[in-house]
C-alpha cells in the first residue's frame, strides 16, 4: 500500500485577523462606537487597533442598521436575508445616497489589510480610486470577477462593484491571501472554485485553509457536474448525490470531472499538482487511494477508470454507505466487516451468525463493545464476561474460511465535551480501563480504544485532548496497560497519531457534518472505519428463537493494518 504525502490540514485558526496594533484599524473603531454603538452596546468594540471578529460584527451591525433594521434583527451576522437586500457599490452610481455603505465598505477593506481612505480622511464616504483598487484586489487575490446580480444570478465584468458575495467577505472572517500556516495548493482549489462555478458556490476564502466552508463549496462543485438542479447543489452529501455519481470517471470525462478529482485526492493528502491536472496522475493516485480505503481499484479490470465509490470516498467522510465485500478487493480470510454497538449482547449474541436475521445478512465478523457503562445518567452498555464468553462461542463462516467472532473494546465513559478532557481525566482512565481490561481478561496486547465522541476541531480544544493522551500514554506506561488507540473524528486522530500518542484510529466517519471531518483526509494510522449507521435492528433470544428487543447499530470496516483485535483463540492482526 503506498501511502500518501502528509500535508494534511493544520489546525484551524482561531483567529485569521488578529494583527499588530493599527492606528487606522483605532480611527475605524472609534468611528464604530460613535455611530452604531448605541444601536446594540453587545456590539460596541474595543479601541485596540487589532482587526478581529468583533470589528468585523460591529461593520456589520452597521451595515443592518442602514438598510433600517433594528431589535433582534441587529444581530451581527451577515446573512441570506441580508445578501439579498445589501445596496450594491458601483462606480458612478448612487454614492451619494449609499455613503454610509461606502464608509463600511472601505472600513471592512481596511480591516482585510486592502486600499481604503482610512476614517479620518477626506475621502472617507467617497468611492474614490483607492477604494476602487482596494476592492479590485480583493477580487483579484479571490479570483472572482463577477457581479452577484439581485436574482441570485451572476454576470462577468465585476471589476470595482461591491456585490453581495463582495459584502459578505468583508463583513466575516475571511481571507484571499494565503496565510502563514496556509497550502498554496489548497488556495488554488478555492480559487478556481470562486473561478469557475458561479452564482453556486459563492465567494469563498482563499487563504489556504480547507475549512468546512471551502470543502462544502468543493461538494457544491461535483454536484453540479453531476446534473444536479441548482437547489440540490447544497454542499451536503447524501443519497441523491451518490445516486447521480457517474458510473466512472476515465480518460474521456470532462476535464472538470479530472480537476475535482485531483482536488479530492490532494485534500486526502495524495501528491498531485492541483493547478495543472494530469489524468494519468489523478488515475494512479485514485487507485492508491482506493487500496488505502479497501475499496476495488477500478471500475475494471485494467484498472483505467475511476469508480464511484472511489470518487464518494473522496469527498465525504463516510464514502460510499452501501459497500460491502463486492466493493472491496477479494481478500480471503480477511476479519473486514463488523458492527458496533451499545447494547449488551447477552442471552442474544447467536443473532450475530443467524443468516436468517437482518444483522446475520450483514455477515459481521466482529463486535466493538464499551468496556464500561456511563456514570452519569447510568447507560446500561458495559461488556461482561457473559457477554464475551457467548461472542467467542461464535464461528464466523466466510466462505471456506472461518474464524472466532472478534471483540474491539472501546472505553468511553463521557468524552462528549472539552471539559473532559484534562491531565487528571486521562490519569483516571488509564487506570480505570486498565482494572477493568484485566477484569474481563482482555490480552496485553489487545489495542483499547479512548473516545472523543464530538466535534473537536479548534486549536485550544485539540490541544487539550492531546494533554489527555500524553497523560494516558505515561500512565498507561507506568502501570504497564495495553496499547492505545483512539476513536473520534478525523482531525482527532490525526492529532493524535500525529503527537504519538495513540498507534491505531477507529474513525468516526459516519458524523460527516462535523468540521473535524469535513476537509480533512483519513488517517494514515486507520484501523476502524465507522460508515454506516442501521436504526431498528432486531435481536433474538438464543433460548427459543422468540424476537428480544430492536437496536441501532454502525457498520465498521476493519482495514488489519493498525492495532490488535481481540479473537479469542487466536488474533488476528
Amino acid at each position: 500500500m503506498t501511502e500518501s504525502t502528509d500535508h494534511t490540514a493544520p489546525l484551524r485558526h482561531m483567529s485569521l485577523l488578529t494583527q499588530a496594533d493599527r492606528p487606522d484599524i483605532e480611527e475605524i473603531q472609534k468611528y464604530l462606537n460613535k455611530t452604531y454603538g448605541t444601536y446594540h452596546p453587545e456590539f460596541k468594540v474595543d479601541v485596540d487597533g487589532i482587526p478581529g471578529i468583533g470589528t468585523l460584527r460591529a461593520i456589520t451591525v452597521g451595515a443592518q442598521v442602514e438598510l433600517g433594521w433594528s431589535g433582534d434583527q441587529l444581530d451581527g451576522v451577515f446573512g441570506d436575508s441580508m445578501a439579498g437586500v445589501i445596496p450594491a457599490i458601483t462606480p458612478g452610481i448612487d454614492e451619494k445616497a449609499n455613503e454610509k455603505f461606502i464608509k463600511l465598505v472601505q472600513c471592512g477593506l481596511r480591516c482585510k489589510g486592502y486600499q481604503a481612505s482610512t476614517a479620518d480622511s477626506s475621502g472617507f464616504g467617497k468611492y474614490n480610486a483607492q477604494t476602487q483598487s482596494g476592492v479590485d484586489a480583493l477580487r483579484k487575490d479571490a479570483d472572482y470577477t463577477f457581479y452577484r446580480k439581485g436574482d441570485g444570478g451572476t454576470q462577468n465584468g465585476g471589476a470595482s462593484i461591491v456585490d453581495s458575495q463582495v459584502w459578505k467577505s468583508l463583513c466575516r472572517q475571511m481571507d484571499f491571501v494565503k496565510l502563514a500556516a496556509g497550502d498554496e495548493s489548497i488556495r488554488e482549489i478555492q480559487r478556481h472554485l470562486n473561478r469557475n462555478y458561479q452564482p453556486l458556490v459563492g465567494l469563498n476564502s482563499s487563504d489556504g485553509f480547507m475549512t468546512p466552508l471551502s470543502a462544502r463549496a468543493l461538494i457544491k462543485a461535483v454536484q453540479q457536474e453531476c446534473g444536479l438542479e441548482r437547489e440540490q447543489c447544497d454542499g451536503r452529501w447524501g443519497p441523491t448525490t451518490s445516486a447521480h455519481l457517474p458510473s466512472s470517471v476515465n480518460a474521456s470525462s470532462s476535464s472538470a470531472w479530472h480537476n475535482l478529482i485531483t482536488f479530492g485526492l490532494y485534500i486526502n493528502g495524495y501528491d498531485v499538482e492541483v493547478a495543472k491536472p494530469t489524468w494519468a496522475t489523478a488515475l494512479a493516485k485514485a487507485n492508491q487511494f482506493s487500496e488505502f480505503m479497501l475499496l476495488s481499484t477500478s471500475a475494471s479490470p485494467g484498472k483505467d477508470r475511476i469508480a464511484p465509490s472511489t470518487i464518494a470516498a473522496l469527498f465525504v467522510s463516510y464514502g460510499d454507505q452501501n459497500r460491502g465485500r463486492s466493493s472491496m478487493p477479494y481478500d480471503p480470510g480477511a476479519v473486514r466487516f463488523g458492527i458496533d454497538l451499545a447494547t449488551p449482547l447477552t442471552g442474544m449474541s447467536k443473532t450475530l451468525v443467524d443468516s436468517n436475521t437482518g444483522l446475520g445478512k450483514l455477515a459481521p465478523q466482529f463486535v466493538a463493545r464499551y468496556m464500561q457503562n456511563a456514570p452519569q445518567p447510568v447507560h446500561d452498555k458495559e461488556l461482561t464476561p457473559e457477554e464475551i464468553e457467548e461472542i467467542f462461542s461464535l464461528e464466523v463462516v466466510d466462505g471456506i474460511y472461518s474464524s472466532p467472532m472478534g471483540i474491539v473494546p472501546i472505553w468511553q465513559t463521557s468524552a462528549n465535551s472539552r471539559e473532559y478532557f484534562t491531565t487528571a481525566q486521562g490519569t483516571k482512565d488509564a487506570q480505570l480501563a486498565n482494572d477493568r481490561g484485566d477484569y474481563l481478561s482482555i490480552p496485553d496486547d489487545i489495542t483499547i480504544y479512548y473516545a472523543v465522541d464530538f466535534d473537536a476541531y479548534d486549536e485550544a480544544t485539540i490541544l487539550d485532548i492531546l494533554a489527555y493522551f500524553t497523560r494516558v500514554n505515561t500512565e498507561t506506561e507506568r502501570i504497564g496497560g495495553r496499547p492505545i488507540g483512539v476513536y473520534g473524528p478525523r482531525q482527532v486522530c490525526n492529532e493524535v497519531a500525529k503527537n504519538g500518542s495513540a498507534t491505531a484510529s477507529f474513525v468516526a466517519n459516519l458524523s460527516s457534518g462535523w468540521s473535524s471531518n469535513i476537509g480533512q483526509g483519513m488517517p494514515q494510522s486507520w484501523s476502524l472505519d465507522q460508515y454506516n449507521a442501521i436504526t431498528g435492528v432486531k435481536l433474538y433470544n438464543d433460548s427459543d428463537g422468540s424476537f428480544a428487543k430492536e437496536v441501532d447499530l454502525d457498520q465498521v470496516l476493519h482495514s488489519e493494518r493498525h492495532g490488535k483485535m481481540w479473537m479469542g483463540e487466536g488474533i488476528i492482526n
